[in-house]
């Protein structure tokens, strides 16, 4: 009979595993490293070693980073936008405000796709979602062909006001499909996201189209490896909201899951939030390539409606993680004669010079090890042994140019790091407003323990704990249900008339009054405006005024 619940969580350099057996009450946890040219490989390997008979596993959910992986490193498929005639250069136009005010080196986000990849489709509908035109069935149809011609791997379908009213998205897969066949991925705007706002609704739709093959071929290989080993379970995944949902689901979807990796530990600091009675907690997870920080605000998950990702949006649902660069892994190297650590990781393969796979790099997990912070005999319970003596040559390597001494290396190395994750915990708590002294602080990951205890002052919260397990964010997955999350934009507007009496005409020189800011004048008072020549106030008659409110 079905006994076990089991999560797994592919990390930079380990891929972890928790079964947790539904009739003895007991969890079991396993680490198996991480294979980068064939990730299920690694999973299916570590899941073995944890479960006898796969069998009997009951439930099964997946946390994964496939999709935002090949979103950070730029190896997703060629992706062709069908966008409305007239306005095909939304998504190149983007927003206009300049996020870096003081960086006089600053561009604008890269687009995923150049202006070549967009094609302008007649038909048009109005701001109501009323048909004003027909959509061009031959223009779509002859981008088909295009996209087969030219290897296009994907097709985002992007048209105006389609949130309102999707019959031209719908009917644009529709001769997509049949002339690219029905395994082609297209994805619709109105489908990533049934919002307004044109630019980042065709965002979303151009991240899912350019990442959804490669998470797609993921899921289907893992599954069919899960199939011959007798696994009857459905495979979920977790998903960027905090919830989880089917594979199935997840290939349709693949947005969804673009941050499905580090979520499962904010969720599971949800459940230890219920648990502890500790309603307030600061989550941090220390992995070998990066540090991710999250919130539990009054015993729930912190979640946004929109995310962004190397300054492109997209609009979906999910939990807010900060993540840097200052894993186990992270490398330390110089610039400029100053010592930095990360954001590049030394990864699975080579992996840590203490490792033994043939990595000459220091790194911060080779600097713990030189301190004593960590076992060598039993590191990822005893399934690696570490070389001292290598991590002290990969030490050397940076240390003899500052004139450092392997021990005062190591020391400098942490403390970078460390003042890395501080920063990280503070952008997410003070720079919101949030104080995170009345936070605990709730650690996971191999490495936290150790980067806490060297520089305690450097963590915000006065309060920290540690569970006896890092892999956190694997029992927290088992915990979630299965949900979805989806939002979609409702307008309405108001029109209101503020009347004032005449006054004496002036030069006409207004400007706001500074002692009423965004005030708007009733009937019978003054309006929100004075002449700067000094001239008595100007006349005013009626002023309509016309407002929107969004949700």
């Amino acid at each position: 009979m079905p006994n076990y619940r089991v999560s797994m969580d592919i990390g930079g350099t380990f891929t972890d595993i928790v079964a947790y057996d539904q009739h003895a009450g007991t969890y079991t946890a396993t680490k198996s490293s991480t294979t980068p040219g064939n990730l299920s490989a690694g999973v299916i390997a570590g899941l073995e070693s944890i479960v006898d008979d796969l069998s009997d596993i009951e439930f099964l959910v997946h946390g994964t980073t496939q999709g935002l992986n090949a979103f950070l490193e730029r190896r997703g498929v060629p992706v062709l936008l069908l966008a409305t005639a007239g306005v095909e250069d939304t998504y190149h136009i983007a927003r206009g405000p300049r996020l870096e005010l003081y960086n006089a080196q600053y561009r604008k986000p890269s687009p995923l796709l150049e202006r070549k990849d967009v094609i302008g489709v007649g038909g048009r509908l109005d701001g109501q979602g009323l048909e004003i035109r027909p959509l061009d069935e031959v223009a779509v149809r002859q981008a088909g062909r295009r996209a087969v011609a030219e290897g296009y791997g994907a097709v985002a379908v992007a048209f105006l006001f389609s949130y309102k009213n999707p019959a031209h998205e719908l009917r644009a897969r529709e001769i997509l499909l049949e002339e690219l066949g029905e395994d082609f991925t297209v994805s619709l705007s109105h489908e990533a996201a049934k919002e307004w706002r044109e630019y980042e609704r065709t965002s979303s739709a151009v991240v899912e189209a350019y990442t959804g093959p490669v998470v797609r071929n993921y899921l289907l290989d893992l599954e069919k490896k899960l199939g011959d080993r007798g696994v009857e379970a459905p495979l979920h995944i977790m998903q960027s909201s905090g919830g989880v949902l089917t594979a199935e689901s997840a290939r349709k979807r693949p947005l969804q899951t673009l941050l499905s990796g580090p979520v499962g530990g904010a969720m599971g600091d949800v459940e230890l939030a219920g648990v502890s009675g500790n309603r307030n907690l600061i989550g941090v997870d220390m992995g070998g390539t990066s540090f991710d920080v999250s919130l539990v605000v009054d015993g729930k998950p912190d979640v946004s409606t929109e995310a962004h990702l190397e300054g492109l949006p997209m609009l979906m649902s999910v939990v807010n993680i900060h993540t840097v660069g200052a894993g186990g892994g992270s490398v330390a190297w110089l610039e400029a004669g100053g010592l930095r650590v990360g954001p590049r990781s030394a990864g699975a393969t080579p992996g840590p010079a203490c490792y033994g796979r043939g990595g000459t790099e220091p790194t911060v997990t080779d600097a713990n090890l030189v301190l004593g912070r960590v076992d060598p005999d039993w590191f990822a319970g005893g399934q690696v042994s570490l070389d001292r003596e290598a991590a002290i040559a990969a030490l050397k390597t940076v240390g003899d140019r500052l004139g450092l001494d392997p021990i005062a290396m190591a020391e400098g190395i942490c403390d970078v790091a460390n003042s890395q994750m501080a920063q990280a915990i503070r952008t997410i708590t003070i720079s919101r407003g949030i104080e995170p002294g009345t936070s605990r602080s709730w650690h996971s990951g191999v490495l936290v323990p150790c980067t806490q205890s060297s520089s305690p002052r450097n963590w915000a919260s006065r309060k920290q704990s540690s569970p006896g397990s890092p892999e956190r964010s694997r029992p927290g997955a088992c915990c979630r249900p299965t949900s979805a999350r989806t939002s979609r934009s409702r307008i309405s507007t108001s029109t209101r008339i503020s009347t004032w009496p005449t006054w004496p005409a002036c030069c006409g020189r207004w400007s706001l009054r500074p002692e009423l800011p965004g005030l708007r004048g009733r009937a019978g008072g003054q309006p929100p405006h004075q002449c700067i020549s000094g001239c008595p106030l100007p006349i005013a008659g009626i002023l309509p005024e016309r407002s929107a409110r969004l949700r």
